[in-house]
């Protein structure tokens, strides 16, 4: 598999609530000293400046692009589950002014500057079980270029990521890059021999794979 972009600082958007009443807190605080008062004081601080953080870049240096093709009908409301339908960018692709935010309702936010264009990917949690919204970023970007990442596929393979389609014969690395990773609710492990994919809202697809880790249908 292709190395991913890694995004370790994960901050969640909601504060831990105080006690109601100061009653409530099991010591006064009167009895901290100025050391443990002005510790308590950084966390808090700390704490508050970290909820923000989910909606802060989290990748500043270096490039960054695509690790596989991503539809869209809306660019403010793409599915985490990457319906194969509409509009595609295509793997490789560069992107800038990453952002990520957690909580309640996660979304991964990106700009596609040759399009001028900024995008929202919504993770849909009942689909992506076990998984963080970090996790996501760190298998949707990637710091290889559409060359790199392709480097090492065949001629077939190569053809499937650039129109965004699956035809039997390619590797399960081709298939990653050329539709995505099928959602976890449906396929828990990638050495599963059926991959499922959704088309669309109603439409499911497989993907099956022979004993030499080739596909053996097409999708799309």
């Amino acid at each position: 598999m292709s190395p991913r972009r890694r995004f370790d600082t994960y901050a969640s958007n909601t504060v831990p609530s105080m006690p109601a009443k100061r009653n409530d807190l099991k010591m006064p605080i009167q009895r901290f000293g100025t050391s443990a008062f002005s510790t308590c004081l950084m966390a808090i601080v700390a704490l508050a400046i970290a909820s923000k953080a989910g909606a802060q870049d989290l990748f500043d240096s270096g490039t960054t692009y695509l690790a596989y093709n991503v539809w869209f009908e809306k660019p403010d409301v793409v599915w985490s589950i990457n319906y194969k339908k509409g509009r595609r960018i295509l793997a490789g692709t560069q992107v800038t002014d990453i952002r990520i935010k957690s909580g309640r309702k996660p979304k991964i936010r990106f700009s596609v500057d040759e399009w001028n264009m900024d995008f929202t990917i919504h993770m849909q949690k009942k689909f992506h079980p076990g998984l963080t919204v970090v996790d996501l970023a760190n298998r949707l970007f990637t710091d290889k270029p559409l060359d790199t990442l392709t480097s090492g596929f065949s001629k077939l393979e190569k053809e499937c990521v650039e129109h965004g389609y699956i035809r039997p014969g390619i590797s399960r690395e081709a298939v990653l890059v050329a539709a995505g990773y099928p959602p976890e609710h449906y396929t828990p492990s990638l050495e599963l021999t059926q991959w499922y994919y959704w088309t669309s809202r109603m439409v499911k697809s497989i993907v099956g794979f022979d004993k030499h880790g080739k596909t053996k249908d097409s999708l799309l």
